[in-house]
């Protein structure tokens, strides 16, 4: 069976709907209408009723602006909350060094100042200069520090 190139146009997810609660007014609420759809998406829809079934008056719509901006400020103030500015691998990597750790890593890249300060700012807010010297300096830490064995043994 040979598919359509039209069947590709749209994606095979259902609609990201606004959550309950999120909506303050009644202005918000009449934004999310099912008729609030780009001219020509109707028309794509009705083609694909065979994937999508058909096309009903209570079909929803995306989420509003001002929903999507709200949802923006609080996940911000949960990260800021938490103690994290981001939420990534290299960030959670980098916050679970020690602080004297971070340190020495920083002077070994050449980085001067109030080292405290700036071992405690999130990876991601670094500059990419940065970032690069201290991957950089951690590979060949990583490359070095592997085979050590009886430095490391308890005995």
């Amino acid at each position: 069976m040979q598919s359509s190139p039209l069947s590709h146009a749209l994606p095979l997810q259902a609609p990201r709907l606004a959550p309950a609660g999120l909506l303050d007014t009644a202005e918000q609420a009449a934004e999310v209408s099912p008729l609030a759809l780009l001219p020509g998406a109707t028309d794509l829809l009705r083609i694909t009723t065979d994937a999508w079934g058909p096309l009903r008056e209570d079909d929803a719509a995306p989420m509003p602006l001002a929903v999507r901006k709200k949802l923006k400020a609080l996940r911000e103030d949960y990260r800021r909350s938490a103690g994290r500015g981001y939420i990534d691998a290299e960030n959670q990597e980098w916050m679970a060094l020690p602080v004297r750790w971070r340190m020495a890593l920083l002077l070994l890249c050449g980085i001067e100042g109030d080292l405290p300060t700036l071992a405690g700012r999130d990876f991601q807010s670094m500059p990419p200069p940065e970032r690069g010297a201290i991957k950089s300096e951690l590979r060949i830490a990583k490359r070095h520090f592997a085979r050590l064995v009886a430095l490391v043994s308890l005995w």
